[in-house]
């Protein structure tokens, strides 16, 4: 009998690995994940273990013997969730495992946003260090933080704003009718927010809904000394029109660790601007966060290996709309 055959595009951290070998499975780590590579050997394995891969209808189409995708993350935009359904795969992944990563990022990001913490950097780098008198900050305490969807990460950002720094909690997600947080205020629509915060953090996912949900229509509504955070998916900015707003002073500056032309075709004009703090889609690329990540998604292929339910399958939601 031939053994349960695991691919696996992208690095991902030892303890997965430990456990296809605990439980007798052929893994297959592939030195790139180029659609070339990925060919080579998809038509015979049981399952693939995606970080951001994408698999797209064409390749599920090749993959005769796939019985489960397993994503080492949260979002699943670069898979093609109903139709790997449709052809009875399991599509699974890890709901949990970075959410802290991911929020503690975001309060970074806005920490750096308040203390013009690239502004500083760039001046000190410049010998420029009497720049200091003019790149006063602001402190967090008693600012106001809108959030804009309130899932896990959302909630989890609010936990650690409110009672970390003492900053006001508002919130927009039309999907969120009532909550047990009472710190968290909870906006009836999306102008309202965008025009009470002082900082604003996207924790949506992207879908054609939300593509360019925040563009220069949004980015009127927002203060002039308000700041842009963005550490969930690239589209859901129109990147130029904040690039825009901020050189117009229709905003003070935006923080971004997603972007829509990642990793090849970012907008250049990120560049240039110093109210911006920029980087390369590492929220959740912690060491705590890829262990347990890579355990989750691991342990949920071995599940289905051993014709057992994994715990986050997304199968069982899409069959419930």
């Amino acid at each position: 009998m031939e053994k349960f055959k695991v691919l696996i595009p992208l690095p991902v951290s030892q303890e997965a690995l430990d456990i296809f070998e605990q439980h007798d499975c052929t893994v297959i780590c592939l030195p790139n994940d180029s659609e070339q590579e990925i060919e080579k050997y998809i038509e015979e394995v049981d399952a693939i273990l995606l970080r951001t891969t994408n698999f797209r209808k064409e390749m599920i189409d090749k993959a005769r013997n796939l019985k489960i995708i397993a994503r080492h993350g949260v979002g699943f935009d670069q898979i093609d969730v109903e139709y790997a359904i449709s052809k009875g795969i399991q599509v699974c992944y890890a709901p949990l495992s970075n959410i802290n990563s991911v929020a503690e990022h975001t309060v970074m990001l806005m920490m750096a946003l308040a203390k013009r913490v690239n502004e500083g950097q760039i001046a000190v780098r410049t010998n420029q260090f009497n720049k200091r008198n003019g790149l006063l900050g602001i402190e967090l305490k008693d600012k106001t933080v809108g959030l804009i969807g309130l899932g896990n990460i959302g909630k989890l950002v609010a936990q650690k704003c409110h009672f970390g720094f003492g900053m006001n909690i508002i919130a927009y997600d039309p999907y969120v009718k009532e909550l047990n947080e009472e710190y968290i205020h909870l906006e009836d629509s999306l102008e309202k927010l965008l025009k009470s915060a002082d900082f604003i953090s996207l924790h949506v996912p992207y879908l054609p809904e939300t593509h360019h949900l925040i563009g220069e229509r949004e980015l009127e509504h927002m203060k002039p000394t308000s700041y842009l955070i963005n550490a969930a998916r690239g589209g859901i900015l129109d990147e130029q029109a904040v690039l825009t707003a901020i050189h117009n002073g229709v905003i003070a500056g935006a923080a971004l660790d997603v972007f829509e032309g990642e990793p090849f075709d970012i907008n250049e004009g990120w560049y240039s601007v110093e109210q911006a703090v920029l980087t390369p889609h590492v929220a959740a690329l912690t060491i705590d966060a890829m262990r347990d990540m890579a355990i989750v998604t691991a342990t949920q292929i071995v599940d289905v290996k051993c014709g057992n339910q994994p715990s986050f399958s997304l199968n069982e939601q899409v069959a419930r709309r």
